[in-house]
């Protein structure tokens, strides 16, 4: 049945979400159509599975709602919960909805929050970039050079990784080169703007890392090798296992170590494995930490075992006990 006037605020709830679990029974369908004609942002994101039912008129009512939302979004949409379920429905259901998107990528939603506002749109900015890149319309790459500059985080992140799934290597290269040059405060932005690069031009830019790692920037140096232990390129081995050796920061040798085991390679993890052998106490400790990331590779950990016993150091031997754990 349809929710009456003065019905709870819960009830209202779950009778959206039992109707657009079955949006082809007829009074379901109604009241699907009417939530979406609501100015109730988060009501609306509840009504979004039925677009799986392929429903014109679904569609066309979601494409609406969006509008609507858009018009006094803090009141009607708080926190975005309705126009982040519309857009990502419309992309996960690959329908063209450009303007909409174009509108999403646009959209900056300052809330009042204890102590000033925050931006929550991040997340349906990123959503219509994508969208708008997958269906590579002419705008896409401005609108994603645009957002390389966002205040939020999530919303770099996304322009990022919408650079890298455009497949224009051309443009997506120098724009990440560009970012990169001008400097990144966020370690996590960082690091995505670094593993982005070396996907789109892996060999031109091992060099770009390994400057980067042997500079006085500890985040920047760390960032690096978190991007080539990510990207499994041929000759990250080699660029990661030289800085091991001549670093003297106990913290940058940690994150080399990790890098060449997130390599995921028989030479990176025997380099490792030779560390826990012969390395200093303190190398040991990292290579034995970073291998256990990777102890359910098939004899790793048999490989890791021999080579802390054969050390006969006591402290490193319950390193990778308490790393490894029990059988």
């Amino acid at each position: 049945m349809l929710p009456a006037v003065g019905k709870k605020f819960e009830d209202r709830v779950q009778e959206v979400r039992n109707a657009a679990q079955e949006p082809g029974v007829a009074e379901h369908r109604k009241h699907l159509i009417k939530t979406l004609g609501g100015r109730n942002g988060y009501l609306i994101s509840l009504a979004m599975p039925a677009l799986r039912a392929g429903d014109d008129t679904f569609l066309d009512a979601a494409r609406a709602a969006f509008e609507t939302l858009l018009s006094d979004p803090i009141k009607r949409d708080p926190q975005c919960h309705g126009k982040v379920a519309i857009a990502q429905a419309l992309y996960d259901a690959d329908v063209s909805s450009d303007a909409l998107f174009l509108s999403g990528v646009a959209h900056v939603q300052l809330e009042p929050v204890m102590g000033g506002r925050q931006d929550t749109a991040a997340q349906l900015r990123g959503i219509s970039l994508m969208a708008l890149v997958h269906v590579q319309h002419p705008r896409a790459l401005v609108c994603a050079a645009t957002m390389l500059a966002d205040a939020e985080r999530a919303a770099r992140i996304a322009a990022l990784r919408a650079l890298t799934a455009s497949g224009r290597d051309d443009i997506a290269e120098p724009l990440l080169r560009l970012r990169l040059g001008a400097g990144e405060s966020d370690p996590e932005v960082l690091s995505e703007c670094m593993s982005a690069l070396l996907e789109v031009n892996g060999h031109d830019n091992l060099a770009v890392m390994a400057a980067y790692l042997a500079a006085e920037d500890t985040a920047a140096a760390q960032a690096a090798a978190v991007a080539l232990g990510a990207s499994r390129l041929p000759g990250a081995l080699e660029i990661l296992s030289t800085h091991v050796g001549n670093t003297v920061s106990p913290e940058r040798r940690r994150t080399l170590i990790l890098g060449i085991a997130m390599l995921r390679s028989d030479a990176g993890w025997q380099l490792l494995i030779e560390l826990v052998m012969e390395g200093s106490r303190g190398e040991a400790i990292d290579a034995i930490d970073a291998l256990a990331t990777f102890k359910e590779q098939p004899g790793l950990r048999e490989r890791v075992q021999d080579a802390s016993m054969d050390r006969g150091d006591d402290e490193i031997q319950r390193s990778f006990e308490h790393s490894f754990g029990a059988e």
